[in-house]
């Protein structure tokens, strides 16, 4: 796996990731260690201020 690290053009100091795969790399690279995922909640404070930096709001139903 390699990368480069580089600052997000949204500023606010973000410091962003890109990640490359390499042939034979499996599904997740044995160089990512800690894996944390799970349901993402509509009041979670990390997406709110995602959408606000891409101005993305929810449709209403």
């Amino acid at each position: 796996m390699a990368g480069i690290e580089f600052e997000s053009w949204h500023g606010d100091g973000l410091v962003l990731w890109a990640l490359y795969e390499r042939p034979g790399d499996g599904p997740v690279s044995k160089n990512v260690t800690v894996l944390d995922y799970g349901p993402v909640e509509e009041h979670d404070s990390d997406l709110i201020e995602a959408m606000r930096l891409h101005k993305l709001v929810w449709e209403d139903d």
